[in-house]
């Protein structure tokens, strides 16, 4: 059996209560590397659970329960999802396990699992590049997730922050974005 019909399996038997009954349809997978962007993660996951509620929202570290097979509540996570936010920062596709290797490479990475499964659904994709983070190459990703190349991206950085969430949010849920109401336009930066 291999990994995606094993944890497929699992996650059909194995569901915590509290998943089950908050993620319905629109719900949304935050993905994110610990190591190099879970403050973006929880800022995203804090701001989307303001204005959409946490009944869409799943961040490992705020969905699964104590006591819950971590893999099973993830892989059922990302089966649920109807949008993943892949937050990513600058090390990202760099990142390196014990071995020296790049771990999106392995495919036992967790970032890795979580994309494949979502393309392989057909599950909307939104890449949160945060700060100076640039979207990888086809070429630079294993082939199950290249198609991450090609995705729409979305900002996320620490001198736009506001204007960036309500981006995000207006992708997520345009009629709850502070976008959908009439502003003035965004200030042009100062020039000393």
């Amino acid at each position: 059996m291999t990994f995606m019909n094993h944890c497929a399996a699992a996650g059909r038997t194995s569901r915590s209560m509290r998943d089950r009954a908050q993620r319905g349809p629109g719900a949304i997978f935050i993905c994110y590397r610990s190591a190099d962007s879970c403050g973006y993660a929880a800022l995203l996951y804090l701001e989307l659970t303001r204005v959409l509620g946490p009944q869409r929202l799943f961040l490992a570290g705020e969905s699964i329960s104590a006591g819950a097979r971590f893999d099973v509540e993830i892989v059922d996570g990302v089966h649920r999802a109807a949008v993943m936010l892949a937050v990513m920062g600058p090390p990202w596709l760099d990142a390196r396990g014990a071995d020296g290797r790049r771990l999106i490479d392995d495919p036992d990475d967790w970032i890795r699992r979580e994309l494949t499964i979502a393309f392989a659904r057909g599950c909307r994709v939104i890449p949160i590049l945060t700060d100076a983070t640039s979207l990888p190459g086809g070429a630079d990703l294993p082939p199950e997730i290249s198609a991450l190349s090609t995705c729409s991206y979305r900002r996320l950085g620490h001198r736009d922050i506001r204007w960036n969430l309500a981006r995000i949010i207006a992708d997520l849920a345009p009629r709850r974005s502070p976008l959908a109401r009439p502003l003035l336009p965004r200030p042009l930066p100062r020039v000393a």
